[in-house]
């Protein structure tokens, strides 16, 4: 197979593993849009979002594009997400004005799946993609990556560090390498990655 063929093999290859990768947070934001422009419905729209979202994780476990622990990330991705649109909320950040039932300390409960959309993306890109990091700094970028969770709670009473955070963050992640394999069975390495 010549080279041309063998890369549009592995860009359609990587195409279509992105697809899969993003499927839950483009149905899930895609179905937020659309509740957006629906008539006035009998049930408030943040609960019918909510339904929408564990319907669209459900489904994702029946077909079997989610294992159980796939979906166990997407939980907990959302519990945590839910954990800070409380505090925001609380701190005045941002409000959620309309009603409903699912509403916690005015906080709608599908609140959480917008970071489930994110979290459940790159859970599944680092599997589908067989992602390997080289020459990771997983300590200072685990204590830099929770100080930058700190930091965004008390931002509002402290001072706000996100600027030198990131840029330490900029720092300590700079230089390692990624491999992958696109799922073809060919690797494709990019640059700075001296093995896959």
């Amino acid at each position: 197979m010549d080279a041309m063929s063998r890369g549009v093999r592995q860009f359609l290859s990587f195409g279509l593993l992105q697809v899969r990768c993003c499927a839950f947070a483009v149905a899930l934001v895609g179905g937020i849009a659309v509740s957006a422009v629906l008539p006035e419905l009998p049930v408030a729209r943040y609960d019918l979002v909510l339904v929408y979202g564990v319907a669209l994780a459900f489904v994702a476990r029946r077909v079997g594009w989610d294992t159980a622990r796939d979906t166990g990330v997407i939980a907990a991705c959302h519990v945590i997400g839910l954990l800070f649109e409380l505090v925001k909320v609380r701190l005045g950040s941002w409000s959620y004005p309309e009603d409903a039932l699912t509403k916690v300390a005015g906080v709608p409960l599908y609140g959480g799946f917008l970071y489930a959309a994110v979290g459940s993306y790159v859970w599944r890109a680092w599997h589908l993609f067989d992602l390997r990091v080289l020459g990771y700094r997983a300590t200072v970028t685990a204590v830099l990556a929770g100080a930058v969770y700190v930091n965004f709670l008390t931002h509002h009473w402290l001072p706000d560090l996100r600027w030198p955070l990131a840029a330490g963050l900029l720092l300590a992640t700079a230089g390692p390498g990624c491999g992958s394999r696109s799922g073809s069975g060919g690797t494709g390495c990019r640059s700075g990655c001296r093995s896959c």
